[in-house]
């Protein structure tokens, strides 16, 4: 239903392939004749791997089989090694295998290509035409203010057939220097496509100390320590494809990984992020006036609400779509000057504000992919996606996500979503911290609906009239301050249209904010001609409505077995009433109803 949803933030997480580290940023102003690639042999240190010479009987099903994943990476002199066998054995396959794309940063990555090659009925043919790559910007999209500043390089092979292998494999040499020297890592090990033979090789000095974890069945590495190097072995053959099931849980990753990290534990990897989001800098005028504002408010709690509603509202969202420790935090007075900023740009500003007011805040680092997964996990950067801010009144904590749209207080109504834990970023703090959005701030909405239906032939009468609390008010009002109200009256008329077609507004929409509290109402006024339907006997009229916005809430009803759990809105509230004003008097036989399925009561 699209008649009464709101604007939901969006966070990319992007996986390549074969690649073990997401990509940093650089200057976006980088121009693209200043990005190139190198087309040289394979490095002295990887160690040839072969391939598997054969599919297992009901695998070619899947369009696509890799042959071979070959990951090597060499952290004394940060360079990743790819090598890649794959074989189309069916025309989807064709379509998904024809193009090879590698991301790199070129701020600080160098690519070497090494190979590209088809392979058909045993004969090779190279493919690495340097004038076939195109490199261009991995994502940057203007329009919905998405910035990726890492690169790609691309190149769509030609004559691609069913049964044909397509080889290929490349180094990228660099490290982001804003981790400084630290490494981590989550490898894949299951895809959505079969692996016959999946390998892993990692050479480090024997003298750092590497955690690692396996996770989801995957199997456990082996290590050999020689000549003052370590070198880790992973090797698993058949990994059969799991295919993740729609309308799973957002935290649901059941893939097997494996996670490396040389964070020792939470508290080294917060004192490694504390720096980067820092606030004791100069202020400027424009930042000094705002807090001067603030401090106009003398409740406290007024000031944290009034700050949160001048960053929704007057700083311009920009997602660089990046994880923490990818790009160096933007500083509080040059996020006033453009007076735009992702979500980590705007949650320092806040920081910033309520510190100047002498309010207790702090940075928090949340995820918003793993969310209470992360204390399954190994400490790493790249869980990390999102930053919020923790705020101490008195004896009681407060989280805010200045990221999202159309908040208002008080406090006890302000929803964060559920990421449940969060590394806060305060001097001594040493692990997760537990959190859950205030239960006020939770959504509620109740839609009551009031038909006075005529005798057949003559037209009735809609009224609507929905309240919306906590988050459901959130969505709404921040869809209302986008969108014109012309526009959102096409959108509520459409639902209805759905069963009454000749449904026309009687008046237009009305849209009002209901004082002291997060809540909004919405008002429909609909006329609605021969609202009632001949059977198909034509032998009697018959009118249906139904709780629609109840049915929604619910998700899918479907039974269907699942290999993966169904993700539902949660908490969530959802009221409706239907009054019916008939023409003469109808008894009426009221039942209950229960739903039931394979998921929920």
């Amino acid at each position: 239903m699209i008649k009464r949803c709101g604007r939901l933030g969006v966070f990319f997480f992007l996986t390549f392939m074969g690649l073990g580290l997401l990509p940093a940023a650089q200057d976006p102003g980088q121009s693209a004749r200043e990005v190139t690639f190198a087309i040289d042999p394979v490095p002295s240190w990887v160690k040839p791997i072969q391939s598997a010479a054969d599919i297992p009987p009901g695998e070619e099903n899947s369009g696509t089989v890799y042959l071979l994943v070959d990951r090597q990476e060499n952290l004394e002199q940060n360079a990743f090694y790819y090598h890649e066998v794959q074989e189309i054995t069916s025309e989807n396959g064709v379509q998904n295998g024809a193009s090879i794309s590698v991301s790199f940063d070129p701020a600080f990555e160098k690519l070497t290509f090494h190979s590209i090659q088809l392979i058909r009925g045993g004969a090779a043919s190279n493919r690495l035409d340097r004038a076939r790559i195109r490199l261009s910007p991995t994502a940057k999209d203007a329009d919905r203010l998405i910035y990726d500043s890492s690169y790609s390089a691309d190149m769509a092979l030609d004559d691609v057939r069913v049964g044909d292998l397509i080889e290929y494999s490349y180094t990228r040499e660099g490290a982001n220097p804003l981790k400084q020297g630290k490494y981590s890592a989550t490898y894949p090990m299951q895809w959505s496509f079969p692996i016959m033979r999946n390998a892993l090789r990692l050479i480090y000095s024997a003298h750092r100390k590497i955690h690692f974890r396996a996770q989801n069945g995957a199997s456990e590495p082996t290590f050999r320590t020689a000549d003052g190097m370590t070198e880790l072995s992973y090797e698993a053959s058949n990994v059969p494809g799991r295919v993740v099931d729609n309308d799973v849980p957002e935290d649901y990753s059941p893939r097997q990984r494996l996670e490396i990290s040389e964070f020792q534990d939470w508290a080294e990897l917060a004192r490694w992020a504390m720096p980067m989001f820092e606030t004791n800098e100069s202020q400027s005028a424009e930042l000094s006036a705002e807090i001067d504002k603030l401090r106009a408010n003398l409740n406290p709690e007024q000031q944290v609400v009034a700050a949160l509603q001048f960053l929704q509202g007057e700083i311009r969202d920009v997602n660089y779509s990046s994880w923490i420790g990818d790009r160096p935090a933007t500083p509080p007075a040059e996020i006033m000057r453009r007076r735009s900023g992702d979500d980590k740009d705007k949650a320092l500003l806040l920081v910033a504000l309520l510190r100047g007011c002498g309010i207790d805040a702090a940075p928090a680092l949340v995820s918003n992919f793993y969310r209470r997964g992360i204390q399954e996990r190994l400490p790493a950067p790249e869980i990390f996606d999102h930053l919020i801010v923790q705020v101490r009144l008195g004896q009681t904590t407060h989280w805010i996500d200045p990221w999202r749209a159309g908040q208002r207080g008080p406090l006890s109504q302000i929803y964060v979503a559920r990421y449940s834990y969060a590394l806060v970023l305060r001097p001594g703090h040493r692990s997760l911290t537990a959190f859950l959005a205030p239960p006020e701030s939770w959504p509620v909405k109740k839609v009551v609906e009031t038909f006075r239906v005529p005798a057949p032939d003559s037209p009735a009468e809609l009224d609507v009239v929905s309240d919306y609390h906590g988050l459901a008010a959130d969505q709404v009002r921040a869809t209302f301050q986008e969108t014109t109200r012309e526009e959102m009256q096409k959108r509520y008329l459409d639902y209805y249209s759905r069963t009454f077609p000749e449904a026309k507004p009687r008046k237009l929409l009305w849209y009002e904010e209901l004082p002291g509290e997060n809540s909004c109402r919405v008002s429909e006024w609909y006329v609605i001609p021969h609202i009632w339907r001949l059977s198909e006997g034509e032998d009697r009229y018959v009118l249906s409505v139904n709780p629609g916005d109840i049915s929604s809430a619910l998700g899918s009803t479907a039974t269907r077995q699942r290999a993966d759990p169904l993700g539902l809105s949660y908490p969530n509230t959802v009221k409706q009433e239907i009054n019916i004003e008939m023409f003469e008097d109808w008894p009426l036989e009221v039942k209950a109803n229960t739903t039931t399925t394979n998921y929920f009561r």
